[in-house]
C-alpha cells in the first residue's frame, strides 16, 4: 500500500513511499484488518457465494467480519449481511459508504487547510512545492466557436444566484419559526404526489430526484431560534411539522453540531443546521444492487443543497453545506442504522456576520 506522512510533507520532509502491507476491509464492521500474505491466501480461498467447511479459518477472521459462519458466534454479522442484501446495496456502493462512516473524527487535526494557515503565503507555498494548479477553466480553442449574446436576466431567481455564496461566519441571531418553516417548505416540502404504475408513490419537490423517489429526509438541529427551542428534530414534510427527537440547551446544540461536522467549529455559529439523511432502502427498492444507485442518492442530496443555498440567498441569509461529517455519530443521534437510513451531509444557515468580522 502507498503511505504518505501529511504533516512531514507539509514541512517539506517527506514523499510518497511504498510499504508491504495487505489490508482487508469489512463492510459489516466498517474496519480494516492487516493481513499477512499467508492470511490473505487463506481468505481468498474462501468462496463468497456458498457455504464451505470452516476448517483452518482463523477465528480472528470471524471477529473482524471478514468471513461469515453459520454458528451462534456469527449470528449478528450474518443478519447484517442479509440485511444489506435485502436492502439492495451494490457491493462497491456499500464499500464506499462503509469506509466513509466516520465516528468521532476531528477533521481539523489532519486538515491541509489548517496546516496552511500557519504559512504567510499558503498558495505560494503550495505552488512552490507542488507546482501550479490545473487551469481554472477549459477552453478548446476552436476557431469555429460561436459567440453568444451577453445575458442580462432580472428577477428573484437570478438575483439569488448572484448572491449565493458559502457563508461560514454568522452574527449570532436566531431565526424565527416563520423563516425556518419557509426554508423547510421551500426545499423539502412536497408539492405533488403520484403513482408509478400503480405500485409506488412518486413525489415532487422543488429539486429533481432519481426515479422521483426523493429518499433524502431533513433532520433540523436548532441551535438558536426566536420561538423554536434548541434541539434535534425531524421535518415531517407531508404535514409541514417539526417532530421533536431530543431537546437540547444552546451549549449542547453547539457541541452536537461540531461533533456532527467532524470538529469544524464554524458550524456552531449557524442558527440552525439540517442533517441530510438518505433512506437508501427507498431508492434501492427500484434500483436494487444497481452500480449507479448510490451515486444517484448523493446527487439527490447535492440538488437539495443547492436549492437550500438559493432559498437562503433569496431570504437574505448565509448558508453552507459540508459532507465532512461523522456519519456514525449522526446515525446514533437519530436512531438510524446507517444502511437502511443514514446521514450523508450537513446544511446550515443564519444571518451572515458583517463583512470583515472574524
Amino acid at each position: 500500500m502507498q503511505t504518505f506522512d501529511l504533516a512531514a510533507a507539509l514541512r517539506g520532509e517527506a514523499r510518497f513511499g511504498w510499504a508491504e502491507e495487505l489490508v482487508a476491509f469489512s463492510i459489516l464492521r466498517g474496519e480494516e484488518t492487516p493481513l499477512s500474505a499467508e492470511d490473505a491466501a487463506v481468505l481468498l480461498a474462501i468462496p463468497a457465494d456458498r457455504w464451505v467447511a470452516a476448517d483452518g479459518v482463523p477465528p480472528a477472521f470471524v471477529q473482524a467480519g471478514l468471513v461469515l459462519t453459520d454458528g451462534e458466534e456469527g449470528r449478528e454479522l450474518r443478519a447484517r449481511d442479509e440485511h444489506l442484501t435485502e436492502l439492495g446495496w451494490d457491493l462497491y456502493g456499500a464499500l464506499y459508504h462503509a469506509q466513509g462512516r466516520w465516528r468521532g473524527v476531528v477533521a481539523a487535526d489532519s486538515s491541509l487547510e489548517t496546516s496552511l494557515l500557519k504559512e504567510e503565503d499558503p498558495l505560494g507555498w503550495l505552488r512552490d512545492r507542488f507546482g501550479g494548479p490545473p487551469p481554472p477553466v477549459v477552453e478548446l480553442g476552436s476557431a469555429d466557436a460561436v459567440p453568444l449574446p451577453r445575458p442580462n436576466p432580472t428577477g428573484g431567481l437570478f438575483e439569488a444566484l448572484e448572491r449565493r455564496v458559502t457563508t461560514r461566519r454568522f452574527d449570532g441571531r436566531g431565526l424565527s419559526a416563520e423563516l425556518v418553516g419557509t426554508i423547510l417548505w421551500a426545499v423539502f416540502g412536497y408539492r405533488r404526489y403520484g403513482t408509478m404504475a400503480g405500485h409506488a408513490v412518486a413525489l415532487r419537490r422543488t429539486s429533481p430526484s432519481g426515479g422521483a423517489l426523493h429518499p433524502v429526509e431533513a433532520y433540523p438541529l436548532v441551535i438558536r431560534g426566536d420561538a423554536l427551542a434548541p434541539g434535534l428534530y425531524h421535518y415531517a414534510a407531508r404535514r409541514h411539522e417539526l417532530e421533536p427527537i431530543r431537546p437540547l440547551d444552546p451549549a449542547e446544540a453547539e457541541s452536537l453540531a461540531e461533533r456532527f461536522a467532524a470538529g469544524q467549529s464554524f458550524v456552531s455559529g449557524a442558527a440552525f443546521l439540517i442533517v441530510l439523511a438518505a433512506r437508501f432502502a427507498r431508492t434501492y427498492w427500484k434500483y436494487k444492487q444497481h452500480p449507479r444507485a448510490y451515486g444517484v442518492v448523493l446527487m439527490d442530496a447535492a440538488h437539495l443543497s443547492q436549492t437550500f443555498a438559493l432559498v437562503c440567498a433569496g431570504l437574505g441569509l448565509g448558508a453552507f453545506v459540508t459532507a465532512v461529517v461523522n456519519a456514525s455519530d449522526i446515525d446514533d443521534a437519530l436512531g438510524l442504522d446507517g444502511f437502511a437510513d443514514g446521514g450523508i451531509a450537513l446544511l446550515g444557515c443564519g444571518y451572515p456576520a458583517p463583512v470583515g468580522a472574524r
